[in-house]
């Protein structure tokens, strides 16, 4: 605001003569002038010894009559919202209410109202511009509701302190505490008017740290927010403030048209719902902006309203600042008596309140003075100017240092405790792998020996069916196919991984003296992704083993197909945190469904597995069930009895005889990569199928979508796949 009047002043010639003056005289000043760092007296809480004053309004007479002949619950309730009545216009009586609720809850032994009172003091001195007083009360607020386990009121008592934080400078905790509550809004599903007036908090610390293009869109996810919500009262001021707010950013990065336009939204705002202390910040707002682009008589008429609403208001510290302004806005005019009056004035109420704004009345009035007043009254201006200047200038200072101050003893905490997760951390890494190591050799030993013994049984078959040459040929071919798979997965996909561990545990072992933490970090991070995917193989292999042997048996039961998809859903979640997905989940819970639950899990973790490593980073896995009548094909009905009875498709309307379950059908799509015509025919053939890597390297091996089919077989069902490259993969089944 200073340097919008300063460049208007900048205009004419006789203004440059007498700032040139003034800066004279400052420095001449300056250099003979004691300094005083003498503190201003905070002020203390006195109790009253009367509430109930009648005012002629009904509704707050009510209140204030309550406060003295209702129970004791209806004291405390009538109080509660006198205090928000008053908490930003008038602090004496904001006090007041309070510490008689203070006294009244700790006479109850009522904790939560005992915290409400704290907050009721805190606010009073919050919006008096007491920011360490303010911070005191909501330590002892925060106590009282961390004694109740209440996390909603203590998640709003941070937000509160996060915003006395911002005004003592201390940004970075400030900000640190408001991502807090943002995260908890998100996580506990609360309102979405909760979360939009935390992301106004996050706005406003931005536009406080001059960083008003982040600020900005701060504001302007919280207006899309408030703008869905219904327009009650509040949720107008909302918008209202947050129209201020950008016209404020706009406002600092000298954009005062687009500016002027904000403010004038956010008055339209405020007038339907009669809110005079909020029109007052964008009336402050618009005068400065009509200002800066010489359209002076508009800032008056700005002017004349703010010092209206303040004193409706009854609020000194908006009626200072209308003085001040119009003290400024008549110099610039060249109206220096009239300059000195408002400026007089305006210093009249800076003796009453907060003395943070007192140099800038005392520069106005050293300017004017120089013009309209004598040589000792202008000096004794510059004096008070310099002494009051130098003061908030020591205070901003050793603000700042405190704030790098705690910087960097949190910095160092923070970077000592690292230091040892990190150790610890490379500690389990290499036992881990060692274990993991010698374990994933075992199983594939007993691999071998298994395909070894299978392949001998298959070769037994072959004999024995040479009387039938067609049926013996056909057989032969699945087998080689089967042969060859197997030995390809052991000769590349098995043997090279394994063999480039043993390599990298080698020179593990050689440098593990040398290499820091970091680099061990890392070096174990990508041994471990590589075990992940050589056990993935595993189990396939195991399973399709199992299946092809017959000693996977078909047990099928009647289950809840939420409940018996949790704990696979939760892994899969955690694997595709690695990679940003999104596993969308949107399954019935009262979903029951009969099969064999092992089985069915088994083939839709598989599913899933697949449908994330063919995702690329940020996009989306959606799991569904859906009742028959949804679904648009045949379904699949097997027997309650879990007899395996074949396939039965049903078409048209479906009547299920008596005894019998309506199925469900079952998809999982992806936005992954997709696949061709091509690709999708050779999925289910072991002869031809192909491993492709995923989107992030991951390795695979063609064969856990041919086991969930072999699974999906034994409950009579089919998997389908629909896909188109680029656009993703749909795999649904019914059961």
């Amino acid at each position: 605001m200073k340097k919008n009047f300063q460049s208007s002043l900048r205009g004419t010639k006789q203004s440059i003569l007498s700032f040139q003056l003034l800066i004279f005289l400052l420095f001449a000043v300056a250099c003979n002038s004691p300094r005083n760092n003498d503190n201003p007296p905070v002020e203390s809480v006195v109790a009253p010894d009367s509430l109930f004053v009648p005012t002629g309004n009904a509704e707050l007479d009510s209140l204030l009559r309550l406060t003295i002949t209702g129970t004791v619950t209806e004291k405390m309730n009538a109080l509660d919202a006198l205090i928000y009545k008053y908490v930003t216009t008038n602090k004496s009586l904001t006090l007041q209410y309070a510490n008689e609720m203070l006294r009244l809850a700790k006479k109850e032994g009522n904790i939560k109202r005992e915290g409400d009172a704290y907050g009721g003091i805190a606010g009073s001195y919050f919006y008096d511009g007491q920011a360490d007083s303010a911070l005191f009360y909501l330590e002892k607020q925060l106590m009282m509701y961390e004694a109740i386990k209440d996390d909603y009121l203590i998640m709003e008592t941070k937000r509160g302190i996060a915003q006395t934080l911002k005004k003592s400078f201390r940004y970075d905790e400030s900000l640190k505490l408001f991502q807090e509550c943002l995260d908890y809004t998100t996580k506990t599903g609360q309102s979405a008017e909760n979360k939009a007036r935390i992301l106004q908090n996050i706005a406003a610390l931005y536009s406080e740290m001059k960083l008003n293009d982040i600020s900005i869109d701060y504001y302007k996810q919280a207006l899309n927010i408030f703008n869905t919500l219904d327009k009650e009262p509040q949720i107008l001021r909302d918008i209202g403030c947050c129209y201020s707010s950008i016209g404020i950013n706009l406002g600092q990065k000298e954009e005062y048209q687009k500016a002027i336009e904000y403010y004038e939204k956010s008055l339209e705002f405020f007038r339907q719902i009669n809110d005079k202390y909020y029109s007052c910040y964008s009336l402050r707002g618009l005068v400065d902006c009509y200002l800066a682009l010489d359209k002076d008589e508009q800032a008056y008429d700005a002017l004349d309203k703010l010092e209206s609403f303040a004193k409706t208001l009854n609020n000194n510290l908006l009626l200072r600042d209308a003085l001040e302004l119009k003290a400024r806005y008549h110099y610039k005019q060249q109206q220096y008596q009239k300059a000195l009056l408002y400026a007089q004035e305006a210093l009249s109420f800076c003796r009453k309140n907060n003395a943070r704004n007192i140099p800038d009345v005392y520069e106005i009035l050293a300017l004017a003075s120089a013009h309209a007043g004598t040589p000792q009254e202008t000096t004794d201006y510059i004096k008070k100017y310099i002494k009051l200047s130098r003061e908030r200038f020591d205070e901003e200072r050793n603000n700042k240092v405190t704030e790098m101050s705690a910087k960097y003893e949190t910095a160092k905490k923070e970077l000592e405790i690292e230091n040892k997760n990190q150790i610890i951390k490379s500690q389990n890494l290499q036992r881990g792998l060692l274990v993991g190591g010698i374990a994933l050799s075992l199983v594939i030993l007993i691999l071998l020996w298994y395909m070894l013994r299978l392949r001998n049984r298959r070769n037994h078959a072959l004999t024995e069916r040479n009387t039938a040459l067609s049926e013996r040929n056909e057989a032969l071919a699945d087998m080689n196919a089967t042969k060859d798979k197997f030995f390809n997965i052991i000769s590349h996909d098995l043997k090279n991984p394994a063999e480039a561990q043993r390599d990298a545990l080698k020179l593990l072992v050689q440098h593990v003296g040398q290499w820091d933490a970091n680099i061990l970090a890392k070096y174990f991070e990508g041994l471990l992704e590589t075990a992940e995917g050589q056990v993935e193989l595993i189990y396939n292999l195991l399973g399709w083993a199992q299946l092809q042997t017959g000693r996977m048996v078909y047990r099928p039961s009647t289950f809840n197909l939420a409940a018996g998809l949790r704990s696979d859903i939760s892994l899969i979640r955690n694997m595709a945190g690695k990679k940003d997905i999104t596993v969308d989940v949107r399954i019935p819970e009262d979903a029951d469904v009969t099969g064999d639950s092992n089985m069915l899990s088994a083939a839709v973790r598989n599913l899933l597995s697949n449908a994330i490593k063919f995702t690329p980073v940020g996009g989306t896995v959606t799991l569904e069930a859906s009742p028959y009548p949804s679904t648009p094909f045949p379904l699949q009905v097997l027997p309650p009895t879990g007899e395996e009875k074949g396939k039965r498709e049903l078409g048209g309307e479906f009547s299920p005889p008596s005894g019998e379950l309506v199925g469900a059908c079952i998809s999982i799509t992806d936005t992954g990569i997709g696949m061709t015509e091509e690709e999708i025919s050779s999925l289910f053939r072991l002869d031809s199928a192909q491993s492709r890597r995923g989107t992030a390297g991951e390795q695979g091996s063609g064969l856990g979508l041919i086991v969930c089919k072999e699974l999906l077989e034994k409950h009579g069902s089919v998997l389908h796949v629909e896909s188109t490259p680029g656009n993703g993969s749909r795999f649904w089944f019914t059961i």
